[in-house]
């Protein structure tokens, strides 16, 4: 049998292949039971959360680590989804689900009592969920049916990937890659991870038909959130009593970095503000490759000048949408 290695935390674990078609098999993973995992992945797990009002699993597998992370957050309690409905329920609200674990249908149930104490709260969402991998010859009429399953609402994926998917496409473009960058240089002019409240109305004096400002709220807890754990990193430049242009990195690794935001408030642009916010944030990044999503027909001669280069081409697909239909 084919077995996976993980190391989570400095736990060691072999996991055995689960084939759930002729093309596509995962790694099964069950945390249920495993105090040794939980114990050594519920601290990091909480550094990531941060604060939230309530902690939600799925009945059964995560609910060893909903209970360390609730208990580690402070928290008095944590929810579960039931898959059955009990004679203590009522105004039971409930969901159908698939599990690439489960065949058929799925349905889980929660408690009118407890979907009261998360409406319009900061939730925490956890279960024991699995990266899916699409190999060649995957099985995609399985990948369609397992992205509204698990609540995707938007997929970005690459342009082959999003031929064989029957969702609706938002957006396409091109991905471009920087490699070779000048050494960092020290630039009095440039703030350094400001306040996201700062860069909202940037973002939003920005806004064109391919790039839309995500809410304020889950824009602001995000980007502060990663900021704070050494995930992302941002730039900008003043220009009068505003900031004139800003860069941000919203997501890296060791080895690689995605800008998913380049703006210029529209009263300055062509002065040089956009380039020298992106040329610094590039080279404050100690990654090998920084890469961005450039929409199709937009600013490819601005990334180009600044030494990006073409990397391959993606999709944006609209889940919901085709969930509506």
């Amino acid at each position: 049998m084919k077995e996976y290695k993980i190391e989570l935390c400095g736990v060691e674990r072999t996991l055995p292949f689960i084939p759930i078609n002729d093309t596509t098999a995962f790694a099964s993973f069950v945390v249920l039971g495993d105090t040794e995992l939980v114990s050594a992945c519920a601290p990091e797990l909480v550094k990531r959360i941060g604060q939230v009002d309530a902690v939600v699993t799925a009945e059964a597998k995560g609910i060893a680590l909903a209970y360390e992370i609730s208990r580690l957050l402070g928290l008095k309690e944590f929810i579960v989804a039931r898959k059955s409905t009990k004679t203590y329920m009522k105004n039971v609200v409930s969901a159908s689900v698939h599990s690439i674990t489960t065949a058929g249908e799925q349905h889980l149930y929660l408690d009118g009592v407890d979907a009261d104490k998360i409406r319009g709260k900061r939730v925490c969402l956890l279960d024991d969920v699995m990266i899916l991998d699409a190999r060649a010859g995957a099985d995609f009429d399985e990948l369609a049916a397992f992205l509204p399953a698990a609540g995707a609402r938007t997929v970005l994926c690459s342009a082959e990937a999003a031929r064989a998917l029957p969702f609706p496409r938002r957006a396409t473009g091109e991905i471009m890659a920087l490699r070779e960058r000048a050494a960092p240089v020290e630039e009095a002019e440039i703030l350094w991870d400001p306040s996201p409240r700062l860069l909202y109305p940037l973002l939003c004096a920005s806004q064109t038909a391919s790039f839309l400002p995500p809410p304020f709220e889950p824009f602001y807890l995000d980007l502060s959130h990663r900021t704070r754990h050494g995930a992302a990193r941002s730039a900008a430049i003043r220009a009068g009593d505003s900031l004139a242009a800003c860069a941000i990195c919203s997501a890296k690794t060791e080895e690689a970095a995605v800008l998913s935001a380049v703006a210029v408030r529209p009263d300055v642009r062509r002065r040089g503000f956009g380039a020298r916010v992106v040329l610094a944030l590039a080279a404050s990044l100690p990654v090998d490759t920084i890469y961005i999503f450039r929409a199709s027909g937009e600013n490819e001669a601005f990334y180009r000048t600044l030494g990006f280069t073409g990397h391959s081409h993606f999709a944006e697909l609209d889940v919901q949408e085709r969930n509506n239909l």
